[in-house]
Formats: C-alpha cells, structure tokens, sequence
C-alpha cells in the first residue's frame, strides 16, 4: 500500500488523514519501478514513475549471474574424458 493523497478522514489509526491505495510496482524478483501516483495516471507504470536503482541493480545482478552459472556448468559438462585423465609416460611427456 502506498501512499495516494492526504484528504482523508483523520482517525485513531491515521492521524494524518493521509489516504493509501495498492499501486503496481514493476520488477521480478524486487520490485524497482512504483507507480507514483502525483506524477503519473495512476495504476499504470511509465518513465515519470518512481524508479529504485538500487533494487534494479540487484535484479540485474540475479539475471547476469545465471546465464554466467550455466556456462560454467556447460562447459564443465562438455569437456572430454581425456582432458580429466592425465596420462604420462615414465619420462613426465604427455603420451
């Protein structure tokens, strides 16, 4: 829940009268992107809303390391039998 205007009834629980509504935010696995709803239509994203580097970056950060993670397995996988074996002859040459 966020925070979408200030007109609303004072009570026990809201002094302030502030009024708050649920609004999108964009991202997975965080969100990075609120809708804010002063600036823009509210309920919609877009460039004028409320953007987060910090959690975008960790976003980033997740998606750069699994493709990263999978090379490394994919490669691992693929090498060949006689790469793992080393072999060698009496006189320390590679046979």
């Amino acid at each position: 829940m966020m925070i979408v205007g200030n007109v609303c009834e004072p009570s026990a629980d809201n002094p302030e009268g502030l009024c708050y509504a649920w609004l999108p935010a964009g991202g997975w696995p965080f969100a990075f992107l609120y809708d804010d709803p002063g600036t823009s239509v509210r309920g919609q994203l877009g460039l004028e809303d409320d953007f987060r580097p910090g959690w975008f970056l960790v976003d980033a950060a997740i998606f750069g390391t699994l493709p990263a993670i999978g090379a490394v397995v994919r490669h691992f996988r693929r090498r060949r039998p006689s790469e793992l074996t080393t072999s060698r002859n009496p006189a320390g040459r590679p046979a």
